[in-house]
């Protein structure tokens, strides 16, 4: 299976070199960054460390044009570059951590076929609704065995 991880960047901090740099050439097969339109003379350096310190290809444009273009952008590069079987997405500043995204590789090579969603307040959620669904259904076989009877 070939797998891929798609980082949008704009406006890069310090952080994101160290972030980037865990990651090692057997977690996926590419590796991409895509520059949002960050300002050539302030952030171009930072992009030239990624390129020459990390596993990660970078490729952009001039103007900011949003997260969404970042990633859809990012997706048509990797898909005309090879037979890409999925990518995961995450932001660049760490907020979706090193271990995280590869237990989400994990969990999306085993399930392929489906869309693989990372939440941190998903179960929370999940829990909740579960317990509605639960009470509604409850609630409604009492109130249907009531109608029978």
């Amino acid at each position: 299976m070939k797998k891929a991880v798609l980082i949008p960047i704009s406006e890069p901090t310090d952080k994101v070199v160290p972030f980037l740099s865990n990651f090692k050439k057997e977690d996926f097969d590419y590796f991409l960054v895509v520059n949002d339109g960050s300002d050539k003379e302030k952030f171009g350096p930072i992009y030239d460390q990624i390129a020459q310190e990390t596993v990660f290809e970078v490729i952009g444009y001039e103007t900011n044009k949003g997260k969404g273009h970042a990633l859809k952008y990012g997706m048509e590069y990797l898909f005309k570059k090879d037979d890409i079987d999925f990518v995961i997405t995450a932001d660049g500043d760490g907020q979706h951590t090193h271990p995280d995204i590869l237990k989400v590789r994990d969990f999306t090579e085993n399930n392929p076929n489906n869309l693989v969603l990372g939440s941190r307040i998903l179960i929370y959620l999940a829990s909740h609704v579960i317990v509605v669904l639960a009470t509604n259904l409850q609630v409604n076989t009492s109130k249907y065995l009531q109608e029978r009877n």
